[in-house]
């Protein structure tokens, strides 16, 4: 088994590894009962830290990473299946813009079928019809006093 190595460390990360809180740390670093110095106004605490510490270390921090991405890969994989939803709902959509455009082409063609057979008839209509006198009538005063 490797020998015990000494670490300075930050006092969240010295009261994870020793299971104390943040406050025991810091009140032992104040009364000298814990080892450590101050760099630019933050402690670094002294903790030796033996091999199985550094195994429990790693795999506590393992855990921690797996338990993070296991988390983000449930976020990524609710979102995707709120895109693909979307992306169904908008693809049925389209279906429906499609098919009604489709119908609408249909009405217009028979429309404009309509509009052209009803021409037709009223040229046939005209064509029968008596037809009208050219010369214009006698021209009349439309003032009847003064004449």
């Amino acid at each position: 088994m490797d020998a015990p190595q000494t670490r300075q460390v930050s006092i969240d990360e010295a009261a994870r590894i020793l299971g104390l809180s943040r406050r025991t740390v810091e009140r032992r670093l104040t009364s000298g009962r814990q080892s450590g110095r101050k760099d630019g106004g933050r402690w670094l605490v002294d903790v030796t830290i033996d091999a199985a510490t550094v195994q429990r270390e790693q795999a506590d921090h393992d855990r921690r990473a797996i338990d993070e991405l296991t988390r983000k890969v449930a976020e990524l994989t609710h979102q995707a299946e709120a895109l693909t939803d979307e992306r169904d709902a908008l693809t049925r959509r389209i279906d429906e813009l499609l098919a009604d455009r489709e119908s609408w082409r249909q009405q217009a063609a028979m429309a404009s079928a309509n509009c052209q057979a009803a021409l037709e008839v009223r040229g046939l209509l005209a064509e029968r019809a008596e037809p009208t006198s050219t010369t214009p009538a006698r021209a009349r005063r439309w003032w009847p006093f003064g004449r």
